[in-house]
């Protein structure tokens, strides 16, 4: 019996990111957080696995979904 997988991406109709300058990605080697995937897009326009990941890399201000 053959098992297939398949992964499915939705894009959303937002527009492309556009990195802050003032947004610096400080990671926090000590800091911990769950493996949830639930995607956030860091003001430095880089994609975190979820929020406590962009947390534990400095970013404070993040909106929801993968960076396009």
């Amino acid at each position: 019996m053959k098992t297939i997988v398949g992964l499915i991406l939705v894009a959303c109709a937002t527009s492309a990111c556009t990195p802050d300058s003032e947004c610096i990605e400080v990671i926090d080697p000590a800091c911990l957080y769950t493996a949830q995937y639930d995607p956030v897009c860091g003001c430095n326009c880089v994609t975190y696995t979820n929020q406590g990941h962009a947390g534990c890399s400095g970013i404070t201000e993040f909106e929801s979904g993968a960076c396009h």
